[in-house]
């Protein structure tokens, strides 16, 4: 009904871009982006957990719009995107004409269900498009194959309908509480817990500024990796292991964040 009161496209899905923008996002997009995952998906047109991703240190590549280089974390927004509100669907025009010139997206979520076990998170499992992949999965699994599931989901609520469509696809987590706004919170506390399991939370070892709270061993084996760092040279950093001796430095030491000025912060 929107689409036909603005038979200019181009208008409509600026219009559409315009209100699903935000600046800021919440705590939620943020401890997503916190995650050590390097894939996602998204059905949303904003930019949050683009922006959240960027704050911890971790950018990523947009597709369809940008390439992913080897080892890069990446986002597909498989609805396009506020950035480019040419890309986003939105009506039944758009969900009927998804598969001319989008199949590699499509392709590319299915193989996703195919070989990880995905986390869904602030997703209905209302969306025809979402139905249509996980047919055609479930299509090509053979039966043997089909003991497992594709992924956990978490929602706000327990629905008997929901679990009896989705029980054989997905593991249903319900936040429970009374009413949406505890249920919200619940999902919060229950991604910051799933973040302290998930995150080893090893860059303290290489920062000066924990050097009080390590313990001797921490201390003596920080002091040898700044040596061995130190003492190497240019022959050794050029051989290929060292790449990974490299990354495994990287890892043990904090990653220089770039501070995103917001509208206000001036």
């Amino acid at each position: 009904m929107l689409r036909m009161l603005h038979p200019d496209r181009d208008a409509f899905t600026e219009a559409v871009a315009a209100h699903t923008s935000a600046e800021r996002y919440g705590l939620a997009p943020a401890l997503l982006a916190g995650l050590p995952t390097t894939e996602a998906v998204t059905l949303n047109y904003d930019e949050l957990y683009e922006k959240a991703c960027h704050d911890v240190g971790t950018p990523l590549a947009l597709l369809p719009q940008q390439a992913v280089q080897p080892g890069q974390r990446w986002l597909l927004k498989l609805h396009g995107s506020v950035s480019a509100p040419e890309t986003i669907v939105l009506t039944r025009e758009d969900y009927l004409g998804y598969g001319r010139g989008r199949e590699a997206l499509s392709a590319l979520a299915k193989a996703l269900l195919l070989t990880r076990h995905l986390l869904f998170v602030g997703f209905g499992l209302t969306d025809d498009h979402f139905h249509e992949l996980v047919h055609d999965v479930r299509e090509v699994l053979p039966p043997e194959a089909r003991d497992g599931r594709l992924g956990t989901a978490l929602v706000l609520s327990a629905d008997a309908l929901r679990s009896r469509l989705w029980g054989s696809d997905l593991d249903l987590v319900a936040m429970g509480g009374a009413g949406v706004p505890e249920q919200a919170r619940r999902t919060e506390i229950f991604l910051d817990c799933m973040l302290a399991h998930a995150d080893r939370g090893l860059s303290f070892v290489l920062d000066q500024r924990f050097a009080h709270r390590q313990t001797d061993a921490e201390a003596a084996l920080r002091a040898r990796l700044l040596a061995l760092e130190a003492a190497a040279g240019a022959d050794e950093r050029a051989t290929d292991a060292w790449s990974v001796v490299a990354d495994a430095l990287a890892r043990l030491r904090p990653q220089p964040v770039e501070r995103r000025v917001q509208p206000g912060d001036e």
